[in-house]
């Protein structure tokens, strides 16, 4: 190796070493973005949570899990709804019951 060579060495270093660095989206190799799209994807499609899993574990009785099956489908079903809802953009004219606003 060459003198110039080893001085550029340190500075071509893509991430500098400060904790908790997180190189910008564009500086992502193609694997890490793959990763993450995986992972994001995980989280959105996750059928169950945590927190509903471990209700479910301490269901013991029909009674207890058709009220648990029924607070959850009802949870999921307003999560949905709103999901699926379009929202007005902010600067959307508004409609009264006599015309365009």
């Amino acid at each position: 190796m060459t003198q110039t060579q080893t001085e550029l060495q340190p500075s071509m270093q893509s991430q500098p070493s400060v904790p908790g660095y997180r190189p910008h989206r564009s500086h992502r190799s193609q694997a890490q973005r793959h990763e993450h799209t995986a992972a994001v994807a995980m989280r959105r499609t996750a059928p169950w949570t945590p927190l509903e899993d471990e209700e479910l574990a301490a269901c013991v009785s029909a009674d207890d899990l058709e009220a648990f099956a029924l607070r959850w489908s009802r949870t999921f079903r307003a999560v949905e709804q709103r999901r699926r809802r379009p929202r007005p953009p902010r600067n959307a004219a508004v409609r009264t019951g006599t015309g365009w606003v």
